[in-house]
């Protein structure tokens, strides 16, 4: 997976997310994945929680490698491949810190 045919972590060692609130919908993330070179705009469903002085963004769903602009792993004349679609989850946490 890490190889050039793949994800060619030598050349591109990062891949990076963006989330952002879409205005008016706190379930939907406007997310940008890069990944080799390549920015990948998707809306995804996600869940927005406040709780004392936190935040807690929450999602989980499945891509595939072609919306990430991958092609999936095959080996042996494609007898053997991993498969297409891919689940994520995500959870990220804010918290406030207090100011001294």
């Amino acid at each position: 997976m890490t190889g050039e045919k793949l994800l060619h972590v030598t050349q591109f060692p990062v891949i990076n997310v963006a989330i952002t609130l879409e205005p008016g919908s706190p379930t939907t993330f406007i997310t940008e994945v890069t990944i080799k070179g390549q920015s990948y705009t998707l809306n995804l469903p996600g869940t927005l929680t406040e709780a004392d002085n936190t935040i807690t963004a929450t999602a989980e769903f499945p891509l595939t490698h072609e919306q990430l602009g991958l092609k999936p792993f095959k080996s042996g004349a494609g007898l053997i491949a991993v498969g297409d679609e891919m689940l994520f989850r995500v959870k990220i946490i804010a918290s406030k810190t207090s100011k001294e």
